[in-house]
This record gives structure tokens, C-alpha cells and sequence, in this order.
């Protein structure tokens, strides 16, 4: 099965790009190109899914952005959640319910990933490859590894909307939207408990980026 989830989409990118043959290349940045528009997608659909929680955010973000302009498509996400959260560090959230505890991350859309896209989409088109192919073609490998690693910590993250924090600083406002599997569980059983209160304590934090990420990307 092909499967069309950013994790998909990277897993064959990973694939491609450790096997170093040249037709591969022009694979792998195909497969890039298509995790960062996934990821990119996710993050439009849950700003989108709050609704009015996030009116004066989501009036923004539903300004149509066709698909295939990932630029102007990343810009416009980045742009909202810089408006939410203005930071371009990884931010950590810790939430605490009920005596229990969950560490997410959230990841935002930086510039520097925003500038791989034009890289990419030169190698999914019709590219001139010089006469120096082996030269040509190691250069660009280092260069798309580079991209993939960048990628790969961009979709660590499964906090999937940056914490509104008020003008002091001293609190902050959170809906919870997340990939973390254990979390969405967990949610998942309050939700169906109707009946109870749960209040939810969180805290942020900006973190260096995980060590275990960056082993973890590698290849």
C-alpha cells in the first residue's frame, strides 16, 4: 500500500536517499517535497477545525491557497502561527491532568524549511544535468540530506497549534490538538466520562531540540 501520510511519504525519502543511486534523487525529492506539504496541510486543518476559538486566526487561515503552492501555502500557516505564538524555537508543552502527566512538542514552519521547497521542486521537474554528473550528483545528495534531516525534526513534533500566551507572559491559553497517540487516548476516555470535571494544567517551555530526534534522523 502507498501510504500518503507524512510519515509515508519520509520513510521512502529515507529509503531513497541511503541508497545513494542517482535516478533515486529525483524519488526522494519528490517524496520531501510531499511530507512538508502534508505537514503544512495538518497544521491549516487544525487551526481551521477550532473555529471561533481562533476567529480573528482562522479568518486568516482560510484564505484559499491552492495545494500545489506550497510556498505561499507554508507563508500563510507560518504567518498565523506567528501571530498565536511568535517564536521560531521548538516549544515544549506539558500538560497535566488528572495526576497525569504528557510532554508534547510543538515544531513551527520556519523560513529555512519554507526555502528547501524551490530546491525540491527544481529536482521534480525537467532538470540539465551537467557533464560532471558524479560531482553534480553528490552535491546534490548532501544537499538533500540536509533537507531531510531539517524535515524530519519538523515532523517530530505532535503538538499541532502553538500556546497563546497572554501579555505577561504569566499564563497561556491552550486547545489541545496533538498526534501523541498515549495522550489522544487518554483524551479520548475523558471525553466519554461526561459526567466529571477535569481541569487541565500545562506548562510551556523551549527545550534544545531532542537529542534522541537528532540521532534518530541520521541515516
Amino acid at each position: 500500500m502507498y501510504g500518503t501520510g507524512a510519515s509515508d511519504y519520509l520513510e521512502r525519502a529515507r529509503l531513497l536517499i541511503r541508497s545513494r543511486k542517482k535516478e533515486n534523487l529525483f524519488y526522494a525529492a519528490l517524496e520531501l517535497r510531499n511530507t512538508f506539504q502534508s505537514r503544512v496541510d495538518l497544521y491549516k486543518e487544525v487551526i481551521e477545525s477550532f473555529g471561533s476559538d481562533y476567529d480573528s486566526y482562522t479568518r486568516k487561515a482560510c484564505k484559499y491557497v491552492q495545494g500545489w503552492r506550497l510556498k505561499d501555502g507554508a507563508k500563510h500557516v507560518r504567518k498565523v502561527h506567528r501571530e498565536i505564538h511568535y517564536t521560531d524555537d521548538v516549544v515544549g508543552i506539558k500538560y497535566e491532568i488528572k495526576g497525569n502527566e504528557f510532554l508534547t512538542y510543538y515544531t513551527p514552519i520556519t523560513e529555512r524549511l519554507i526555502s528547501h521547497v524551490d530546491f525540491l521542486n527544481a529536482l521534480s521537474h525537467n532538470v540539465r544535468i551537467p557533464d560532471n554528473q558524479d560531482d553534480w550528483f553528490k552535491e546534490k545528495f548532501d544537499k538533500i540530506f540536509k533537507i531531510y534531516k531539517d524535515i524530519y525534526l519538523f515532523c517530530k513534533g505532535d503538538n499541532l497549534l502553538p500556546p497563546i500566551e497572554d501579555p505577561k507572559n504569566t499564563v497561556f491559553e491552550m486547545n489541545i490538538a496533538t498526534n501523541h497517540q498515549e495522550f489522544m487516548d487518554f483524551l479520548g476516555d475523558l471525553v466519554k466520562d461526561k459526567a466529571a470535571s477535569h481541569p487541565c494544567n500545562a506548562e510551556i517551555f523551549f527545550p534544545e531540540t531532542p537529542r534522541e530526534w537528532i540521532e534518530e534522523s541520521k541515516l
